[in-house]
């Protein structure tokens, strides 16, 4: 089976400057790409920065739970450890 020959309309200058085209889009968009991640690693840090805030309050509010169980039941230090044990 013989090949098809592919059927070229435009000028070579043409085709040159349409190559030159997508070259600049490609740089173009290969800088986004680099912002993005960019934008991408700094979200990562303030989501680790973000849980671990979170995870500090959480523990703040049940130690304070546990303190005003602590107070409402009249608990000492040693009832605690001995409850504890």
């Amino acid at each position: 089976m013989p090949r098809r020959k592919r059927m070229v309309t435009l000028t070579p200058e043409e085709i040159q400057n349409r190559i030159n085209e997508l070259d600049e889009q490609i740089t173009a968009l290969n800088v986004e790409i680099k912002g993005l991640k960019s934008e991408k690693k700094q979200q990562l840090k303030d989501l680790k920065v973000a849980q671990k805030r979170a995870a500090e309050e959480q523990e703040q509010k049940e130690l304070k739970e546990v303190l005003e169980l602590i107070k409402e039941k009249g608990l000492t230090a040693e009832q605690l450890k001995e409850l504890i044990k």
